[in-house]
């Protein structure tokens, strides 16, 4: 008997069905054996796209690191720019700022096709055309690797960034580069200044002195050089690198030496002294040229919406501001002269300074500018106003002097403002 059980045609056709693939309408299947070999071509193609894109993603994370260096350049460069606007410099000094630190961090203009374009004011974006903001774009053609299979021999990578000017935390400037002492607590000095903080330009090892028995409490100090004392809240940031005046694109009021008794040009400056002399500043602003301000122990000063300003000429000689009675002052709260109380020329660089000595009756609400001369608080200054800016050469404290940081009466906000990004 056959292996199959049976005999004849029928049992020679099952054999060959059994041995055979079937076949159907639409057409032959495949043996087991041809389907295998598709498949592993279909995975070689997958495998292959793969590759391919794992290749992309480590490509691109490689664009994506030079992006974000690059980002790190344009952000330091645009501040660096806008320092240069706050200094009121020329637009040549503002892009070699900028070209300066962009090099520093890895993109030198020119150099592995690294281009990097300065433009004061910005030529796009929101701060287009304006004068107090810097745009910095660096860009640079990076090779490329598989993409290059696809016809990109060459993928640009960008960077912008826009520096301009924001508010500052601070309200006490020392702006002396290199002094001894120039901020100094003394005599049983408590400076409290607590919700701004107070920033030391000079180099010295001791350019921030708190005395014995006496303390300073900031939101932050902030000091290029050394200190010396430990009673101090918080304890000082050192090697900070300095600042520069944040009032420098501020102009001195403008005035014409007409004389007047109300707000106007006082040749030779205010002096006022005897015993319980009181006298009220009307709102304007004081020209005090040549002479200063000075006024005795036992005198009340008081005046809203006053700016004096210290000057001097050919005729008239320099004088300082002394004050040693009681003085309550609040600076403009809008218009050309906004937050302004005191504001010395310059040019003048006399010392030993200026003195506010009226004690615990002193408030002085508004800012005292003084970028080249000193300041002395021997009496203190009270804690009625709102706000205190202090921006001096040199600043000594041998009195208890509580400074507020509250700017709603103003209408720009802070008067001090500091290098930021703004895009």
């Amino acid at each position: 008997m056959a292996p199959w059980g049976c005999v004849g045609p029928a049992c020679t056709r099952a054999r060959q069905e059994f041995l055979e693939p079937p076949t159907t309408r639409e057409g032959t299947v495949k043996h087991p054996r041809q389907a295998s070999g598709q498949i592993l071509i279909v995975v070689a193609l997958l495998l292959t796209i793969l590759i391919g894109f794992v290749g992309l993603a480590a490509e691109g994370g490689l664009y994506l690191d030079v992006k974000r260096r690059m980002q790190t350049a344009a952000d330091a460069a645009a501040v660096a720019g806008a320092q240069e606007i706050a200094r009121k410099s020329s637009t040549t000094t503002i892009a070699s700022a900028a070209l300066a630190d962009a090099s520093r961090n890895g993109f030198a203009d020119g150099v592995a096709g690294v281009t990097v374009t300065v433009s004061a004011p910005p030529v796009t974006g929101s701060h287009s055309g304006s004068t107090k903001s810097v745009e910095v774009v660096v860009q640079k053609p990076c090779p490329t690797g598989i993409l290059r299979a696809l016809g990109f021999d060459t993928v640009t990578v960008r960077a912008r960034a826009v520096g301009g000017m924001g508010f500052s935390a601070n309200c006490i400037y020392c702006l002396d580069p290199s002094v001894y002492q120039a901020f100094w607590a003394t005599g049983g000095a408590v400076v409290s200044v607590s919700r701004c903080g107070i920033t030391v330009n000079s180099t010295s090892a001791l350019a921030f002195v708190v005395s014995t028995n006496s303390s300073v409490t900031a939101a932050s100090i902030d000091v290029t050089g050394g200190y010396s004392g430990s009673t101090m809240t918080p304890q000082p940031t050192t090697g900070v690198p300095p600042v520069a005046d944040p009032l420098a694109d501020r102009p001195p009021p403008t005035f014409s030496g007409t004389v007047s008794l109300y707000p106007g040009v006082y040749c030779g400056g205010i002096k006022i002294s005897g015993q319980s002399t009181s006298v009220v500043f009307n709102p304007g602003t004081y020209i005090l040229l040549g002479g200063g301000l000075s006024a005795s122990a036992n005198t009340t000063l008081s005046g809203s919406g006053v700016t004096f300003y210290d000057t001097y000429d050919a005729t008239h000689r320099y004088g300082e501001i002394s004050i040693n009675g009681s003085a309550h002052f609040t600076a403009p709260t809008s218009g050309p002269m906004e937050s302004i109380l005191f504001f010395q020329d310059r040019t003048i660089t006399i010392f030993p300074g200026n003195t506010f000595a009226g004690g615990g009756t002193m408030n002085l609400e508004g800012t005292l500018y003084f970028p080249n001369t000193g300041i002395t608080f021997s009496g203190g200054n009270g804690n009625t106003a709102q706000y205190t800016v202090i921006v001096a050469r040199t600043l000594k404290f041998s009195g208890s002097s509580n400074l507020g940081s509250s700017y709603l009466t103003l209408s720009s906000g802070s008067p001090v403002k500091k290098p930021i990004l703004v895009e």
